[in-house]
């Protein structure tokens, strides 16, 4: 949606800007536009997709402390879990956001029959 270009997932230090992606969903831009301030400091904004049966292997995203990115949950299959190792479950339910501190190790399950869909925003409020 918002980043280097469309295939480029890791983090980068080049501009980005809006990608082809976004043109696609016009209303989840708008959204954005709304509600967060997208700008020259603004990261990543992207959909985490996690099949039936599938998992995020467990990973930190970043090494310092605090909050980062907002997690907003698109859909969130009951049998689905977003797990910070030591630390416990994030209670997501659909249509909730949350900002994590994704410095700690954390991982995905899907344990469903169904897509879990999230998007992730690296932008501030």
């Amino acid at each position: 949606m918002y980043g280097v270009n469309n295939t480029t997932t890791q983090a980068s230090d080049l501009p980005h800007n809006w990608t082809e992606a976004s043109t696609l969903c016009p209303k989840t831009v708008e959204f954005l536009k709304n509600n967060f301030n997208i700008n020259e400091e603004t990261g990543r904004i992207r959909f985490m997709w996690v099949e039936p049966g599938g998992m995020v292997a467990p990973h930190k995203d970043k090494e310092h402390r605090g909050f980062g990115a907002v997690n907003i949950s698109i859909t969130q299959p009951d049998l689905c879990h977003f797990i910070f190792k030591d630390i416990g479950t994030v209670p997501f339910q659909a249509g909730e956001a949350y900002q994590v501190d994704t410095s700690y190790e954390h991982l995905v399950i899907n344990r469903s029959d169904q897509s879990r869909l999230h998007m992730i925003v690296h932008a501030s409020l």
